[in-house]
């Protein structure tokens, strides 16, 4: 649906950043709202703070629920909740176009374009639901241990006071 602009949405989900899907069809900013955490699985908890459809008539009354936690994902029909850009980080819209924008600015690049188009195509050939939902997962276990592995290599320079890229390099002993 939204192409390579998906990213922003799983950046978004691991940051912990506000999403609100917009769009003229309850059913299809619910789905949205619904199917957006199966981007970073295994990554849980996502389920507290989904608004599939946040009505008008609600938001004087329920707006601090969903815009004062620290994540949420929000589905919503009415037009001018897109003007409102304090209630999110992210908005994806469906209107009389698709696109996704991210209040920072981000744009997804490199590696994370080439993954998307990779999906892309994939869904293109008629690959299964299963398979994209495969794809996600892959690519966020990947991301998530070269994070670990990021971290510890962090702390091993803190602890040890090594300089180099591999604190732990082979030796000729090994």
């Amino acid at each position: 649906l939204f192409g390579t602009d998906t990213m922003i949405l799983w950046y978004a989900l691991l940051r912990q950043e506000r999403i609100f899907f917009s769009g003229i069809s309850a059913k299809e900013i619910g789905n949205c709202c619904l199917a957006c955490p199966l981007l970073v699985a295994p990554v849980t908890g996502f389920t507290p703070i989904i608004c599939p459809h946040l009505p008008l008539i609600l938001f004087q009354t329920k707006v601090d629920t969903y815009t004062n936690s620290e994540t949420n994902i929000v589905g919503v029909l009415n037009m001018l909740f897109e003007g409102k850009e304090q209630l999110y980080d992210v908005l994806a819209t469906f209107r009389t176009s698709i696109y996704v924008i991210h209040r920072k600015g981000v744009k997804v690049l490199g590696h994370d374009k080439q993954f998307m188009k990779s999906v892309i195509n994939g869904i293109n050939d008629r690959k299964s639901e299963q398979w994209v939902r495969d794809q996600f997962r892959n690519y966020t276990e990947q991301f998530l241990e070269n994070c670990f592995h990021n971290s510890l290599i962090e702390q091993q320079k803190k602890l040890l006071g090594a300089s180099s890229d591999r604190p732990f390099a082979k030796t000729e002993m090994f």
